[in-house]
C-alpha cells in the first residue's frame, strides 16, 4: 500500500471509527456525548488532511509558476529557431551553403559532391520542419513538456549541422583541396566563410548562454547540453578584400 494510500485511509479511519461510537451513542440517547464525538471525528479528519492540502497547494503553484517560466522561454526559443533557420539557409548569398557550392564549387555538383557534406537542404528542411512544429506548439500553449521537446529538437539539429556540415567545410578549407578547388578559393570566398563562421559562433554562444541560465531558473532543469562546437578558424592566409560577396 502506498503512503497516499495508507494516510487517505488512516483518515478516513479517524472518523469513521468515532462516527460509529456516534451512532451507536445515539440509539442510547446520548446525544450531548455523541455530537462531541462526531465534532472529535471532523477534527481529525482535518487535521490528518491538512498536510495534503498543504501539499497540493505546493503543487499547484509550482506548476502554474512553471509555466509561466515555459512561456518566456518558449518565446525566446522562437528566436533562436528563426535565427538558426537563417544560417542554415541555402537561397541568401551569404549563407555557407551559397559560399561553398556557388562561389567555391562554381555551381558544379562533381566538385560539390568531392568534399563528401551532408546534404545543406537536410538541415535547412529539418529547421523549417521545427519551426512548424514550434508555431503548433506555441498555438496549443507553452509548457514545461513542450519546452523540452523543442530544445531537444534544436539542440539536435544544431549539433548535427555543425558536426556534419559546418566544420567539415573549415577542416577541408583549411586542408589541401583539389587543385580545381584551389583556382576557385579567392580571398572573396575566404572573406565570406570568415563573415560566416563569425555569425555561427555568434550564434552558438548566446544559444548556448541561454541554455545555461534556463537551467538556473528552472525548478526541474532541462540538461539537455549547451555546448556546440564551432568551426576551427580558417588557417589560409590571402589578401582580404573589402567588396562583399555579390550573387
Amino acid at each position: 500500500m502506498t503512503e497516499e494510500k495508507k494516510s487517505l485511509f488512516e483518515r478516513y479511519a479517524q472518523f469513521i471509527v468515532p462516527g460509529a461510537v456516534a451512532v451507536a451513542t445515539m440509539f442510547q440517547k446520548q446525544k450531548s456525548v455523541a455530537l462531541a464525538l462526531i465534532g472529535l471525528g471532523f477534527a481529525s479528519l482535518a487535521a490528518s488532511a491538512a498536510p495534503w492540502v498543504r501539499k497540493r497547494f505546493r503543487q499547484r503553484r509550482l506548476a502554474v509558476a512553471e509555466k509561466l517560466q515555459a512561456a518566456a522561454a518558449m518565446v525566446d526559443m522562437g528566436r533562436h529557431i528563426r535565427k538558426f533557420k537563417e544560417l542554415a539557409g541555402i537561397q541568401n548569398t551569404d549563407t555557407l551553403h551559397w559560399i561553398v557550392f556557388h562561389y567555391l564549387c562554381g555551381s558544379n555538383g562533381t566538385w560539390h559532391g568531392s568534399l563528401e557534406l551532408a546534404p545543406a537542404k537536410m538541415f535547412f528542411d529539418l529547421s523549417e520542419q521545427l519551426a512548424s512544429r514550434y508555431a503548433q506548439r506555441m498555438s496549443r500553449g507553452a509548457s514545461y513538456e513542450a519546452l523540452r521537446a523543442t530544445v531537444d529538437e534544436l539542440n539536435y539539429i544544431v549539433s548535427s549541422f555543425c558536426s556534419y556540415y559546418a566544420r567539415p567545410v573549415y577542416e577541408k578549407v583549411s586542408g589541401k583541396l583539389q587543385p580545381e578547388l584551389s583556382k576557385q578559393y579567392t580571398p572573396l570566398v575566404e572573406e565570406g566563410l570568415i563573415q560566416y563562421r563569425e555569425r555561427l559562433v555568434a550564434f552558438l554562444g548566446s544559444y548556448g548562454d541561454f541554455l545555461k541560465e534556463l537551467d538556473e531558473k528552472l525548478d526541474r532543469p532541462l540538461r539537455l547540453g549547451s555546448y556546440f562546437e564551432s568551426p576551427k578558424p580558417i588557417t589560409k592566409s590571402l589578401p582580404q578584400l573589402k567588396p562583399v560577396l555579390q550573387p
